[in-house]
């Protein structure tokens, strides 16, 4: 019994570890995203919004928006794909919740936009 105590502690020691390296590499990657942004307040924004799409958006900066300090909107460019893809999955579901809709009917949706965009 010891034994069989013995490996599962050093199982779990295990899978914390992993779990631990998991989590800190996501920060990582979170940070690198961050830190590769553009922050623009409010006022900013709209005294400048051309010239911010021009300098930046146009050349694939991602730019957020913030009022008093705090983020209210995210710009990406369309040419990053994944991203805008990301994003608009991230409202669809936020949408979804709130509309009350059957999973079924969400599904039957997801089929139809599938067939339009891989078949």
């Amino acid at each position: 019994m010891g034994l069989h105590r013995d490996r599962q502690e050093d199982s779990e020691r295990n899978q914390n570890k992993t779990l631990a390296e998991n989590v800190r590499a996501i920060i990582l990657t979170i940070k690198e995203e961050v830190d590769d942004m553009k922050f623009v307040n409010v006022r900013d924004f709209s005294s400048s919004a051309t010239k911010l799409l021009r300098d930046d958006v146009e050349k694939g900066q991602r730019v957020v928006i913030t009022k008093r300090g705090k983020p209210v909107g995210l710009i990406i460019p369309f040419k990053d794909k994944i991203a805008v893809a990301e994003a608009l999955l991230e409202e669809a579901d936020s949408l979804l919740k709130e509309s009350g809709l059957a999973e079924a009917d969400v599904l039957k949706m997801l089929k139809k936009v599938r067939e339009k965009v891989y078949v």
